[in-house]
């Protein structure tokens, strides 16, 4: 996602064996703003709905996979809308 802002960015990739993966960038045109809004958007489209089926199942005890499902969509639902970003995000 960064590389689509900039098309071109200087990264340094390592891992850690106790604290996973990290990156550091070296490109001063990208701003804090830019690196958070990317950090969301990954977070929104690959982590948030595992994380909301497993609450749902765990958490709320529902088994019934349809169920969980809507539950999902109405979840991401009403994190889209405008007035809820603006307080979350």
């Amino acid at each position: 996602m960064l590389f689509r802002l900039t098309e071109e960015i200087e990264v340094r990739w390592k891992k850690d064996r106790h604290w996973g993966y990290a990156v550091q960038l070296h490109d001063e045109k990208i701003t804090i703003e830019q690196i958070i809004t990317c950090f969301v958007e990954v977070f929104l489209h690959e982590r948030l709905h595992p994380m909301l089926k497993k609450i749902a199942q765990e958490d709320y005890l529902y088994s019934d996979e349809e169920e969980i499902e809507r539950i999902c969509l109405l979840t991401n639902w009403i994190l889209s809308e405008k007035i809820y970003q603006d307080q979350l995000f």
